[in-house]
């Protein structure tokens, strides 16, 4: 059974349905048969699946470039390889270029947010592909990429030395204000008016 998602072609429905006469019968529950399944095949005749998310972001041409790379022999045709690998680079580096130019303009032609366009845009274009594990080898799960982000922190931050702690005294307690607060305090104090006596003598 197929599950992807479909989109149905409103104007090829709208042609087929002129085309169709629909005759009435006598039989009223032979004639309501008849209409439902007459639409159930105009629907369907008209539903093609829908492009997903990479499809439309890479054109046909890129992605028989990418098909070509992948069934390439990488040993036997190493030059071809690199140069095969550096064209569908470039090639879909247009294509997103592209496909993020037609999506601002779509959301400035229906005035929606561009800011929210950029955003999805953008999303997940920074995601690591894959990790060395400490054997060498290549992880590309999420929660495996994670377990070795946090052991090579854990690691890296990780320290046996001893150091010994060394007890404040009264005057390096933390002040229970800031200097800029202090700063704030006196550029907003009224002019010509004299805080008082501070009880301070020199």
């Amino acid at each position: 059974m197929n599950c992807s998602p479909t989109i149905l072609d409103e104007d090829a429905v709208t042609r087929l349905a002129k085309e169709e006469s629909f005759e009435v019968m006598d039989d009223i529950d032979a004639d309501y048969e008849n209409l439902v399944q007459t639409v159930t095949e105009i629907a369907s005749s008209c539903r093609s699946i829908a492009p997903n998310h990479s499809s439309r972001r890479i054109s046909a041409s890129t992605r028989a470039l990418l098909e070509k790379r992948r069934n390439m022999d990488r040993q036997e045709n190493h030059v071809e390889y690199t140069l095969l690998s550096r064209l569908c680079r470039q090639r879909i580096a247009e294509d997103h270029a592209n496909f993020a130019r037609s999506k601002l303009l779509d959301e400035a032609e229906n005035r929606r947010s561009l800011r929210k366009a950029k955003r999805k845009i953008a999303e997940h274009r920074l995601r690591i592909p894959c990790l060395k594990t400490a054997n060498g080898t290549r992880c590309c799960s999420i929660p495996g990429m994670e377990e070795i982000l946090s052991t090579f922190y854990s690691a890296l931050f990780k320290s046996d030395l001893l150091v010994a702690s060394k007890e404040r005294s009264a005057m390096e307690e933390t002040l229970p204000f800031l200097s800029p607060e202090v700063r704030h305090a006196i550029e907003t104090m009224p002019r010509g008016k004299a805080p008082g006596k501070d009880g301070i003598s020199v």
